[in-house]
């Protein structure tokens, strides 16, 4: 097979593919061919944020950030034929990639056009329809609670708790602890997934179910907070401060390193904050801990979303906001925000984010996290 870059390949949108439904509806933020689980809606009120940082100009964008509230479009799934599914998710009718509507399906689509087949691809067929979910970000675990996790509940609601027999494909490297996600957090187990290496092989389903992602670049539809119910009535009692002493560099996403941690964590420990290193626990535990923590303090990262476990209420303590996604969890679950901006920000030689704070901004940090209820 000569070799061939995929973005010469034309694109298709997902909705001109969908199968027409006899129990589909057409309305504002829908297509024929869509089976509606919730129609479209307003992204719930922003929580309150108090930003600390000595640059005045910051302090008003973060409130302006926080402020913005979008529609969100109707959740629902497609149907969609003869689809063969490659790399981290990506689908093709024949030799037309499958556009979908969201951010993460743009980087989908960006990665597609830089893709080069330049060696034959085995083609592995499922019998079963197949319940498409995951995208760039596959390893890293903040996208599975704001991304993929929503995909396969919305699924679930539509075609019941086992997909109505579909199947999800999944790459051979999908790592371990998604899985378990996908067990504790949806109830999928090994006979609901389909395994392919993406590096050899295509997979083909005659059908394909493709849920819609649950958020307009992150402004949440009011309905994923019913994806993580709300933990059973009790206060809030622990203070947990999230460290990535052992883990900048094993992350699986962009490469984070605080100057002064250690100064940070002492803080922190001194103002009654147990150091929480996600990656000793399983998921279970960790869910635990956040459904009983009052406070959460931590780095700007996945581990932090883990606050979509967390009450109502709770104040979530970030260092850094490169981008919204938490600001929106906050809004979704109404958990104020007290984000403490570095004093400089550079890019080392590894490449990785660097950023240090000063011993006076961390002192206002955990003076604002006390007075927060």
């Amino acid at each position: 097979m000569e070799a061939e870059k995929l973005s010469h390949l034309p694109q298709i949108e997902i909705e001109k593919l969908a199968i027409v439904q006899s129990d589909t509806i057409n309305t504002e933020n829908t297509y024929s061919g869509f089976k509606l689980f919730r129609q479209a809606e307003k992204s719930l009120k922003p929580s309150t944020i108090n930003t600390i940082s000595n640059k005045e100009d910051m302090i008003s964008w973060f409130s302006y950030v926080n402020s913005v509230e979008k529609k969100v479009p109707a959740l629902g799934c497609y149907e969609i034929e003869s689809i063969h599914i490659t790399s981290h998710g990506l689908l093709f009718n024949g030799k037309e990639h499958v556009r979908e509507v969201s951010h993460i399906a743009d980087v989908a689509s960006l990665d597609a056009e830089n893709i080069v087949a330049d060696k034959p691809m085995s083609k592995k067929t499922c019998k079963n329809p197949g319940v498409s979910i995951i995208g760039p970000g596959y390893k890293v675990y903040g996208h599975w609670l704001v991304d993929f996790i929503p995909r396969v509940k919305i699924a679930q609601a539509l075609y019941g708790h086992d997909l109505g027999g579909a199947l999800i494909p999944l790459p051979t490297d999908t790592p371990k602890w998604a899985l378990n996600l996908l067990s504790v957090v949806a109830g999928i187990s090994s006979e609901n997934i389909v395994f392919y290496d993406m590096q050899k092989e295509n997979i083909f389903f005659s059908k394909v179910i493709v849920p819609t992602y649950a958020h307009a670049s992150y402004h949440f539809h009011p309905a994923m907070s019913g994806f993580y119910p709300r933990p059973a009535f009790h206060k809030p009692f622990r203070k947990i401060c999230i460290t990535r002493k052992n883990y900048e560099t094993e992350t699986s996403g962009v490469l984070k390193k605080l100057v002064g941690r250690d100064l940070f964590e002492k803080y922190a420990i001194s103002r009654g904050y147990e150091l929480f290193a996600p990656e000793d626990f399983t998921v279970r535990e960790q869910i635990s801990i956040f459904r009983e923590a009052g406070k959460i303090v931590g780095e700007y990262g996945s581990a932090l979303h883990n606050a979509l476990f967390s009450n109502a209420g709770v104040t979530i303590g970030m260092i850094r906001c490169p981008n919204d996604v938490q600001l929106r969890i906050s809004a979704l679950r109404q958990q104020p925000v007290v984000l403490l901006l570095p004093e400089n920000e550079w890019i080392a030689d590894s490449g990785a984010q660097t950023y240090d704070l000063s011993q006076n901004s961390i002192e206002r940090f955990f003076d604002e996290m006390e007075m927060s209820r």
